[in-house]
């Protein structure tokens, strides 16, 4: 009986530090990928306009938003995140609540960047990336929807918003609005980017 005992404590305590290590492991993977952003990152695909200043790159703090975020009771929501990049906000926040996360990013060699990631976390079971525009994702699936939308071509933003209008219900945050937005609008927050360590977002609930 004692050998037993002393091999299940054998047994767990190696499997303790096999769990800890893949923890520590991905925590440590987690920090060297989100903490850098690479000059590929910026370019654009080519089979898109180069001149479109809505395909310009950036990054916001996944830390912030998900500070932001955490002030509301979103347990067992879904969010779609527009422009979702290289994937690393979806991947940080599918971590951090019990959600389910969708990305669409247009680029293709962004949406690249992000599948690497999603297979390297193994989030399959609550994150799904798209190579697609927007306009295609139909946004009533979502209870919450994200967008970097500042620095969007203005057709771009007037379509987000028509969308935004007609089809969806729940808590949305952009960093640009317009005026058929206002009666949405619940407050401002300050959030850290690649481009402004003190930028606007703008929180709103329809």
């Amino acid at each position: 009986m004692k050998v037993i005992i002393i091999q299940m404590k054998s047994l767990f305590n190696v499997m303790s530090s096999i769990l800890f290590k893949s923890i520590f492991s991905k925590n440590n993977t987690m920090n060297l990928s989100f903490k850098k952003i690479t000059m590929d990152d910026f370019e654009i695909a080519d089979n898109l306009d180069k001149n479109n200043k809505s395909f310009i790159y950036g990054e916001v703090s996944h830390e912030d938003l998900s500070i932001i975020l955490e002030k509301y009771n979103i347990e067992n929501y879904t969010m779609l995140d527009v422009g979702s990049g290289c994937g690393k906000m979806v991947i940080y926040l599918s971590t951090k609540f019990d959600m389910n996360i969708d990305g669409v990013e247009i680029d293709i060699n962004r949406y690249e960047k992000s599948q690497t990631l999603l297979e390297l976390f193994d989030l399959y079971d609550k994150v799904q990336f798209f190579n697609d525009s927007f306009k295609n994702v139909y946004f009533g699936d979502y209870d919450i929807l994200y967008c970097c939308n500042l620095v969007f071509e203005d057709k771009d933003n007037n379509l987000l918003y028509k969308k935004i209008i007609n089809e969806f219900s729940g808590i949305f945050l952009l960093f640009e609005y317009d005026n058929s937005l206002v009666p949405y609008y619940k407050q401002k927050k300050k959030i850290k980017t690649s481009w402004n360590k003190n930028a606007d977002i703008f929180i709103f609930q329809k």
